[in-house]
């Protein structure tokens, strides 16, 4: 809780901000002098005011630049500090000068000129690129003069980056905004676009092999005691549990066997895997081989528990082993197919399995799953890497 003093203290600060503000705006020159005048945008554009000469600044400008026929048009660029006063430039702010010549956008000096400008010209919007942590004073009074002046500003997001990590502002209760961290971050349009692509190949799959899904299950129950279905808890996106099904391929008390077999265990890391497993039954077998045990799976591609493609979803007990960076695999939907099916299955290193599932998670995109989709259909056929 704030005391007296500091509260007192605040207002002294607070009441200087605003008499040094008044100061300025007392001595503002509208026509800004003999420096160089912002360049206005034409008709109905969007006039920005760029403040800060580093790297954010450049790939915006890049930016505005790539798309010409945008409503955008960039009015100039007020630096931090005065040019003469700088020193040596670093390499990134060099590259935004260039950027600022080629592009015929005036720099209009440092941020004590910002009233100047705001003060007769028609500014849209002030984009302040400086780093919040080293600047905080200087752009708390930038907000001040731009807000007294009714001129939106937009900031740069540079707390707490990451090198995976994307934010994005997103609303909350209450009109409070709030900065987004996520490595796997999604437009909605895409959710929506990955969803409706499970649902529809869910809903063909199952059509398409109710059939055979039908034998596989008279195969199962006159071959071996037992269910039809094997249910397993399994860990989906964020560690959410849900009931993974699959055909049941293994003898009834095949989870019991397993402790006795663990030294037998083929694949390293948390994962079991033999090739000669004594648990699976003839019939499962083949079913493990050609990949159809995972066929009632679309059942939880409906249900929205799993997706086509993703990381395979893993047990509870196998994730308590992982390395913390392994944890990533489960910030995405899990899925039937992904990386490691069309590469080799149980023939690829446990390390190298959970790369490729970051593989995905880093590079997604709709033709990505599109293309591994394509290339899981031979995969199955070859049966590489199956057991």
């Amino acid at each position: 809780m704030a005391t007296v003093e500091d509260t007192g203290t605040r207002t002294i600060a607070e009441e200087s901000g605003r008499e040094r503000r008044r100061t300025r705006r007392a001595n503002v020159r509208v026509e800004g002098g003999a420096r160089e005048r912002p360049r206005l945008g034409r008709g109905a554009r969007h006039n920005v005011l760029v403040v800060g000469l580093n790297g954010r600044s450049l790939e915006y400008l890049e930016s505005v630049a790539a798309f010409k026929s945008s409503k955008v048009a960039v009015v100039g660029l007020l630096d931090a500090a005065p040019r003469e006063s700088c020193g040596e430039l670093t390499q990134e702010q060099e590259r935004c000068l260039a950027c600022l010549d080629r592009l015929e956008i005036p720099h209009l000096g440092s941020l004590d000129r910002l009233l100047d400008i705001l003060a007769g010209n028609p500014i849209d919007e002030v984009y302040i690129t400086l780093p919040i942590k080293s600047f905080y004073d200087q752009i708390d009074e930038l907000l001040a003069i731009c807000d007294e002046a009714g001129v939106p500003v937009s900031l740069s997001t540079d707390l707490f980056e990451r090198g995976r990590g994307r934010v994005c502002l997103v609303g909350g209760a209450h009109a409070q905004a709030r900065l987004h961290y996520s490595c796997a971050q999604r437009r909605a349009w895409e959710r929506f676009a990955k969803r409706a692509m499970d649902l529809a190949g869910a809903v063909f799959a199952l059509t398409l092999l109710a059939i055979p899904m039908i034998v596989i299950a008279i195969l199962i129950k006159l071959t071996s005691k037992g269910p039809v279905f094997f249910a397993q808890e399994r860990l989906g996106m964020n560690h959410r549990p849900f009931r993974m099904l699959k055909f049941r391929t293994m003898v009834v008390n095949a989870e019991e066997l397993k402790k006795e077999l663990e030294a037998k265990n083929e694949m390293n890391g948390p994962v079991f895997k033999m090739r000669r497993d004594p648990r699976v039954t003839p019939v499962g077998r083949i079913l493990r081989k050609l990949s159809l045990d995972e066929l009632p799976q679309f059942l939880n591609v409906l249900k929205g528990d799993m997706s086509l493609v993703g990381p395979r979803p893993p047990i509870a007990s196998e994730v308590e082993r992982y390395e913390w960076w392994q944890r990533r695999r489960l910030s995405t939907r899990p899925g039937l197919t992904c990386f490691w099916q069309i590469s080799g299955r149980n023939e690829i290193d446990f390390e190298d399995w959970m790369r490729l599932d970051l593989r995905y998670i880093d590079n997604w995109s709709l033709w990505l799953d599109v293309e591994l989709i394509l290339r899981t259909i031979p995969a199955v056929l070859r049966g590489r890497g199956a057991s």
